[in-house]
């Protein structure tokens, strides 16, 4: 049986700088916005699977928001803005459409990234306009540095910008222990 992910917060709080309780009350947050499936039952497995997907969804609402009273639509938008490419509308490192997607992708065994790679990225998410960039490092088949790009690139120089960033190590955490909750199907 798939964990749920409730068992897998105090794994995952670490990575995030917050509680297990914090991040209990953001996945609560998610189900409220219709973004995670409703616990059906009692007990830590009566709720949404930690799969790559939700995994992602909890990441995406940590970085996207401060605190918990800011749990909003802006989850929503961040979690699907679309890839800004030139010549494609999928990213060509994840072959995603929409943020969500790419984060999904990431956390998932499809992706090349281990401790023992080379590879290396590094997420940085907006927290005042839905935009997100993930920067590869070092990625299979490519010399170069790759930022790919999801949201509206919509710059205004009246508005503070404040940026929430996940670094590689923290994000390898957080990749194992998804990888780690489907592991045990």
């Amino acid at each position: 049986m798939t964990a749920s992910l409730t068992s897998v917060l105090p794994a995952l709080a670490p990575s995030f700088g917050l509680t297990p309780q914090a991040l209990y009350e953001r996945k609560r947050a998610l189900i409220k916005l219709g973004m995670l499936p409703s616990p059906q039952g009692r007990g830590r497995r009566g709720g949404a699977a930690a799969a790559p997907d939700t995994i992602a969804l909890l990441l995406i609402a940590v970085m996207v928001t401060g605190s918990l009273s800011e749990m909003d639509g802006r989850v929503k938008k961040l979690a699907a803005a679309r890839f800004q490419g030139q010549q494609s509308r999928r990213c060509p490192i994840t072959g995603a459409s929409t943020f969500h997607e790419a984060i999904t992708f990431l956390l998932s065994e499809k992706a090349p990234i281990s401790r023992e790679s080379d590879t290396l990225l590094e997420i940085t998410v907006s927290r005042s306009k839905p935009t997100a960039t993930i920067s590869y490092f070092a990625w299979p088949a490519r010399r170069d540095t790759l930022h790919t790009e999801f949201g509206p690139q919509l710059f205004d120089e009246s508005v503070m910008s404040a940026n929430a960033e996940l670094r590689h190590a923290a994000f390898l955490t957080v990749r194992e222990v998804a990888l780690a909750s489907i592991r045990e199907t």
